[in-house]
C-alpha cells in the first residue's frame, strides 16, 4: 500500500515525517479501492498529493474487507505491469 502511494504521490526527496508516511499510506489505500469503485480521484493539491473522494462505504466483515483488499492490490499491480 505504501508503494502504491508514493507511484501516486510520485517521488520525494529527503525523508517522509509520519504525517507524511501517513498520507501516503491513504493515497494508496485510494488508489488501490479506486479501481473496485470505492474511490474516485477528485483533484491534486497544491504539493501534488491527490485529493479522492469515497464514493460508497466498505460495509462488510473484516475478513470480507481482507479479501477485497488482497483482490485490489493484486488487480492494481497487473494492471501497471500491463502499460
Amino acid at each position: 500500500i505504501f508503494v502504491a502511494g508514493l507511484q501516486v504521490v510520485g517521488a520525494r526527496r529527503g525523508s517522509l515525517s509520519q504525517t507524511d508516511k501517513m498520507d501516503v499510506m491513504h493515497c494508496g489505500m485510494c488508489a488501490i479501492l479506486e479501481k473496485k469503485g470505492y474511490y474516485r480521484l477528485v483533484s491534486r493539491r497544491e504539493d501534488g498529493y491527490p485529493v479522492y473522494e469515497q464514493t460508497r462505504e466498505i460495509n462488510m466483515e473484516k475478513e470480507a474487507r481482507g479479501e477485497l483488499l488482497r483482490d485490489a492490490i493484486i488487480s492494481y499491480y497487473e494492471d501497471l505491469l500491463k502499460d
